[in-house]
């Protein structure tokens, strides 16, 4: 009994005698639910589509199987007897390649962990690029901004300026055309008041000037007929007294003709005056 009980307490050793005895074959590992499942998660994840509920659900009961198959198999080991080595031994052996097997999954999912891990670090680190390339981005935007508000503003302070300028320019320019105006129009009326005055004197000169022929006519009729006289009358006293007249008429003919030219020259000079200011009041 107390072999048997130092076999019991040591199964490695006796399963290894049993494996060198009998060397029996490593069954295959077949496909459970959980495991399945489990495919059926990392395909989903790495296709990028969502497994849906059932994904969920799988890692929950997995452990609950694999915990109820231990429960099993340790209750099957405390109800064997205890002579009943050889079923120790299958037990046992059952219960490593449920733990190899526990083990392999927990493999597979802490590869799955650590290939997600590694996609959200590159994803992480790809988003901090973009952010950063956003942040630099958004930094030249708003320099660029900053410059343009500047030039906008650097702009609208020379056109105020020159608007400005223009406007003084403008006034100085509507003042200095007030002014030569209003002296255009002063010596507009000065320079005709001075045709009104023309004028009249031109009347004046051109009634004086018909005064004047008209007397010279009347001369120059008296002086054909004293001419007529003196050839009739053979005296020569009264050729004298006619010569002397005639004399007299002369001076007085020679006096009015040249009153006529200088009244002839007075209104030419007043007609040409008056052309000049007509045409000064027309501009």
């Amino acid at each position: 009994m107390e072999s048997r009980k130092r076999v019991a307490a040591s199964p490695t050793i006796g399963s290894k005698g049993k494996q060198r005895k009998t060397a029996p074959t490593r069954p295959p590992i077949t496909a459970t639910k959980a495991s399945l499942a489990r495919a059926k998660a990392v395909n989903a994840q790495l296709t990028g589509t969502k497994p849906g509920a059932a994904r969920r659900k799988k890692p929950e009961e997995e452990p609950k199987t694999l915990a109820r198959s231990f429960k099993t198999t340790a209750a099957g080991l405390k109800e064997r007897p205890a002579w009943d080595l050889r079923g120790k031994v299958t037990d046992m052996t059952n219960l490593y390649k449920m733990n190899m097997q526990r083990l392999e999954e927990l493999h597979g999912f802490k590869r799955e962990l650590e290939i997600t891990k590694s996609e959200k670090e590159s994803q992480e680190k790809e988003t901090l690029q973009k952010a950063a390339a956003l942040r630099t981005q958004l930094q030249e935007m708003e320099r660029t901004h900053t410059i343009d508000i500047e030039e906008l503003n650097a702009n609208q302070r020379i056109e105020y300026q020159r608007l400005e300028d223009d406007n003084l320019n403008f006034s100085r320019r509507l003042t200095t055309i007030e002014t030569e105006v209003t002296d255009a129009k002063r010596r507009l009326e000065v320079e005709v008041k001075q045709l009104d005055q023309i004028k009249q004197d031109n009347q004046a000169l051109t009634a004086s000037i018909g005064t004047t022929t008209a007397a010279f006519e009347k001369l120059d009729h008296e002086n054909r007929h004293l001419e007529s006289d003196m050839k009739v009358d053979s005296s020569e006293k009264e050729i004298e007294g006619k010569e002397s007249k005639l004399a007299q008429i002369d001076v007085s003919v020679q006096a009015l003709e040249s009153k006529l030219a200088d009244s002839n020259a007075d209104r030419e000079r007043l007609l040409n005056k008056i052309k000049d200011l007509e045409v000064k009041k027309k501009l």
